[in-house]
């Protein structure tokens, strides 16, 4: 008898995932932009990232470089009947700075407040926009 090889589990999902996009014909969507193996959260419609230099020269943002980067925004959802738009550096929520995207679920889960208030910077103009988040 010869050795068998286990295949890991990601292997698996990636070849299970390929044969059904290729059998079914779908067409898969993602955020309109990802970098490397970070992927983008979503809170309230809008997808965002921590700011990295691939994500300030593809979405051509300007300084100053703080805060959290929204990707791209479901325009039916909360954050984009809000008026968030892809490009837009969340840099306050509820008053409390955002330093990443970690730190910022943590600190919307510790206050617990529904909606937010976010503050961005859309190349150098702030608006606020008050988002419902359930």
């Amino acid at each position: 008898m010869g050795h068998r090889k286990r295949i890991p589990l990601q292997l698996w999902f990636t070849l299970i995932m390929t044969f059904l996009i290729l059998a079914l014909g779908a067409t898969v969507v993602l955020p309109a932009v990802q970098t490397g193996s970070e992927i983008p959260t979503r809170l309230g419609g809008a997808y965002i990232s921590d700011i990295t230099p691939a994500l300030i020269e593809a979405m051509d943002l300007q300084p100053p470089y703080y805060g959290v980067v929204v990707t791209d925004v479901d325009l039916d959802s909360p954050a984009g009947l809000a008026g968030m738009r892809p490009g837009d550096v969340l840099i306050m929520a509820n008053s409390e700075p955002v330093q990443s995207v970690s730190q910022l679920k943590d600190s919307i889960w510790r206050m617990a407040v529904d909606p937010v208030i976010f503050q961005a910077n859309r190349k150098g103009t702030v608006f606020v926009f008050t988002v419902s988040l359930r």
